[in-house]
């Protein structure tokens, strides 16, 4: 069944609902599109992690999502941006909201950013 998904996206609650029904145990990623989807998202697929939209992203709502032991990615792309044209402060705005995992198709921006503040493990 995992061949049919894919280039299946994180927005694709049917496709994660499949790979769930697969294997319960399974890792899921699902997007909330607004903070108010954060809760449901989480109840219907276990609550381990949540895929957030820099728009909504606040350090209150992060600090809630660790007591909850539950993982927050938010990507910082060129193509979704925070406020401003600089990455560095796209950057700066999830790191001071504390959130898990920083994704970004320029790392070789993100790793210096994340290299000055120490807040990068080198996990090699």
């Amino acid at each position: 069944r995992f061949e049919k998904l894919e280039g299946v996206v994180r927005h694709n609650l049917a496709a994660l609902e499949l790979v769930r029904a697969d294997d319960p145990q399974a890792f899921v990623l699902p997007l909330a599109q607004q903070a108010g989807d954060i809760a449901p998202l989480l109840a219907r697929f276990g609550g381990a992690a949540v895929h957030l939209k820099p728009r909504y992203v606040t350090r209150a709502l992060v600090d809630d999502l660790r007591r909850q032991q539950v993982i927050s990615l938010v990507n910082v792309i060129h193509a979704q941006r925070t406020a401003t044209d600089d990455l560095d402060e796209g950057y700066e705005a999830m790191a001071e909201a504390g959130v898990s995992i920083i994704q970004t198709n320029r790392p070789s921006s993100l790793l210096p950013y994340l290299n000055r503040r120490r807040l990068h493990v080198d996990v090699r």
